[in-house]
């Protein structure tokens, strides 16, 4: 019986990659649920706010939090002046390598 590397090894690397390219797409955690100390993807929730569903339209997948999940606030966006980043909380003025401006 001959052994037919080929199959084997395209195989062995289509299966290393999806299981990468699942690992890489998953989305950014939306929700936190403080009792069970864990956040997760959200895409929606029970008109409670106390079950998470990942999938739309699909309950495989959910988790309950028995406080509430809350949303998770994204961070403010840089913006950026003359090669300075600011993140538009502070001080009125931003510094960097190339001096300082008013913003």
């Amino acid at each position: 019986m001959e052994l037919n590397w080929n199959k084997y090894t395209i195989g062995s690397l289509t299966a290393v990659l999806l299981l990468a390219l699942g690992v890489i797409v998953l989305p950014d955690d939306t929700h936190v649920c403080r009792d069970l100390e864990i956040s997760k993807y959200c895409n929606r929730l029970s008109s409670t706010d106390k079950t998470c569903y990942p999938t739309p339209g699909i309950t495989v997948g959910k988790k309950y939090c028995s406080s509430e999940w809350e949303l998770i606030a994204a961070p403010e966006p840089l913006i950026i002046v003359n090669d300075c980043e600011y993140s538009g909380t502070g001080p009125a003025q931003c510094c960097s390598v190339n001096g300082c401006v008013s913003i």
